[in-house]
């Protein structure tokens, strides 16, 4: 019996859903309004005996118990799977003894976070003191938070003291190493006593997608003067194996469903300015947990908007100057991480929200929350943003600017516009900037690269998650299953640019030849690849030939890993070579259509992303041919034509992408 199986077998599909719909039984069926969408005749039925449910209205959607989580959680599937596991108390893989103590240590940490959530709870809405109403009044009257929104959101208070928090945690059992581990308390380095992390500060307790507590954000109600400094305003648990504010979004867990409803996610800055939003009925907005929105958090919005026609991320930061530079940063890093994802979903539409007055969202949900769709509709388009950008800065020019004072804003503009023209040297923004800047177009696109867009480049932008070994592996082992696909890959490389005329240069040759050996960085993948295409040069078997080569060597261990199942099949049932085996188990196990396509698409994203990173190699060495010369003008035609290659790579695999949606 699979995992999956398992699950199933042990939850009860009608108790499950009945903790969030109000079933009525109708022989051996069971019905209901649907809980997706609006309705007067109830439409959803659910049937215990096939483990299914399906809505025959609006939604017209249906599935099993996994698919349900799925859609009233916004969950992945994984998410899901690893929540029904645990809820039926199957392991989704065996444990050491080992690992199976760090799972419960990590599982009584859980608790402790959740107990002290409520901890706080009680603290702010039982006042034991002055300063705890004064906390109450705050949430309440100044930030104009009600009381179901601050039950929603679990805020609490901590008060002032050293040991409040450790104390309500040791009378429930917990060791002072468990306190200091979840975040809620530290140990003295000079006395070795242990204390509380938070204190004087309203607490927001910030869930994971899947609604488990993993830290928390204190806001402080006074200066620290009693401390003998001034503290900061906000402060988050400590980076630890339970918090990672590069991974979480403040409100996910409430914000996913409508995410995944209206195909929009809106990121705001703080988490007042989510919770304000919630409040006023905007439901899919989340705050980021740092300066600025990092991978990780941005892949975690991606899921939630994969069933709507369009997905969007609209980016509502504050309007200040940091709110502005985080904006920035947050559109390079959306450059290096949207391709990445081998057979991944691209398409996404990102805006900007300009909040009027330089107001922050929080002051304006809370004075005028009609604004606010009207303003999530109207965010503008990259192009638009940078052209309000040139503008701004432009006009803040001297009249009679320097050259290294019109040069610094060119340095500041151009690593976002040379994201968002197709084609730079013809590209409206850059003929604006150009006659702003009165610097020659040419140059501007030398600044560039001196400058932010080789710090944003796809190799070396990459984060600490991603790995480009296993990157590379995976799609490795996609073509060795299907060769034939080589040559797919060939043709669409050779079609990257529309039809050359006149005096256009074509890239086909510089950017977009034949895949190859070049489009990896690992040796042995460098080294399959180049026999990969020596077989089908040679018009032989493709996997018989690579043994062949490869028998002996240490490679030959690696290819062995790659067609391990194929390679098991064939192990003592059949007596001919290889390649007549290859030959037989494929026509005896003919490809599922839709399967075998779904494999090409991811093939040809992978092998669109791998070819990215390699302009992301080739943009290196133009830079080191820019800071070596004196004169890097006489490059800009180059940087231009890497230009042009990196935004038609783009556009194709954002285009190839979107068709896996």
């Amino acid at each position: 019996m699979s995992v999956v199986d398992e699950i199933k077998a042990r939850l009860d599909l009608v108790a499950y859903i009945s903790e969030s719909v109000q079933l009525r039984q109708s022989g051996r069926r069971y019905k209901a309004n649907c809980p997706f969408h609006v309705e007067r005749t109830p439409s959803f039925i659910v049937d215990p005996e096939r483990g299914s449910w399906r809505c025959f209205g609006a939604c017209a959607e249906g599935g099993d118990i996994f698919t349900f989580a799925m859609k009233r959680h916004g969950w992945s599937f994984r998410e899901a799977l690893e929540e029904l596991a645990r809820r039926a108390g199957v392991e989704l893989r065996p444990r050491t003894p080992e690992q199976t103590e760090r799972e419960q240590e990590r599982e009584a940490l859980l608790g402790l976070l959740a107990a002290m959530t409520e901890q706080y709870q009680d603290w702010l809405q039982q006042p034991r003191d002055e300063a705890a109403a004064e906390a109450l009044r705050y949430a309440r009257e100044e930030r104009q938070l009600s009381e179901e929104t601050l039950t929603q959101f679990q805020i609490g208070y901590a008060p002032a003291g050293w040991q409040h928090s450790w104390e309500a945690l040791r009378q429930l059992g917990y060791a002072e190493e468990q306190a200091i581990a979840a975040g809620v308390c530290g140990r003295s380095e000079t006395s070795g006593h242990i204390y509380d992390r938070f204190r004087a500060r309203l607490m927001f307790p910030i869930f994971d997608a899947r609604g488990r507590v993993r830290g928390f954000g204190g806001r402080a109600l006074d200066d620290g003067a009693d401390e003998g400094r001034p503290q900061a305003k906000y402060l988050n648990s400590p980076q630890s194996e339970l918090f990672d504010k590069s991974r979480l979004l403040y409100g996910l867990d409430r914000a996913r469903a409508a995410i995944r409803e209206t195909g929009v996610a809106v990121v705001v800055e703080g988490y007042l300015d989510a919770i304000q939003a919630h409040q006023a009925g905007y439901r899919n907005v989340v705050a980021q947990m740092g300066t600025a929105l990092t991978e990780p958090q941005l892949r975690l919005l991606l899921p939630g908007a994969r069933v709507a026609e369009e997905r969007r991320i609209v980016l509502a930061l504050d309007a200040d100057v940091a709110g502005q530079a985080a904006t920035r940063r947050v559109l390079e890093t959306v450059q290096q991480a949207l391709p990445k994802d081998l057979g991944g979903h691209l398409g996404i539409d990102l805006r900007i929200l300009q909040l009027p007055d330089a107001r922050d969202p929080d002051d304006l949900l809370r004075e005028e929350p009609e604004r606010w769709p009207v303003l999530v509709e109207e965010a503008i388009t990259l192009p638009q943003y940078v052209k309000d950008v040139i503008e701004k800065e432009t006009a803040q020019l001297p009249e009679a600017a320097t050259i290294q004072q019109r040069e610094a804003v060119a340095r500041l503009v151009m690593p976002v516009l040379m994201r968002t023209e197709s084609d730079p040297l013809q590209g409206d923004n850059m003929q604006l900037l150009s006659r702003s800047l009165r610097i020659d177009i040419n140059d501007l696109i030398a600044f560039a690269v001196t400058t932010d867009i080789r710090r944003v480049s796809p190799i070396r932008g990459d984060q600490e998650d991603f790995s480009l070994t296993k990157y590379e592996d995976e799609f490795l082992r996609l073509l060795l299953s299907e060769p034939k696909h080589l040559s797919t890959i060939d043709d669409l490389m050779r079609h990257i640019q529309p039809e050359t005329s006149g005096g256009t240069v074509s890239l086909h040759r510089q950017y977009f030849g034949d895949f190859g050996g070049d489009d990896f960085e690992q040796n042995e993948h460098r080294a399959f690849i180049t026999l990969l295409r020596e077989a089908l040069q040679q018009e032989v078997e493709p996997l018989s030939y690579l043994h062949a080569q490869t028998q002996g060597t240490q490679l030959s261990a690696v290819l062995e890993d790659y067609v391990q199942d194929e390679l098991d099949w064939l192990s003592g049932r059949l007596g001919y070579g290889l390649a007549e085996d290859l030959k037989l188990h494929r026509r005896r196990n003919p490809p599922d259509e839709l399967l075998a396509a779904e494999q090409e698409r991811d093939l040809l994203c992978g092998a669109l992303d791998l070819r990215r990173r390699r302009l992301g190699r080739m943009l290196d060495e133009l830079y080191f041919l820019v800071e070596s010369e004196s004169d890097a003008s006489e490059y800009a035609p180059l940087l231009n034509s890497w230009a042009r290659a990196r935004r038609l790579l783009d556009e194709r695999l954002a285009k190839l992408r979107s068709q896996l949606g």
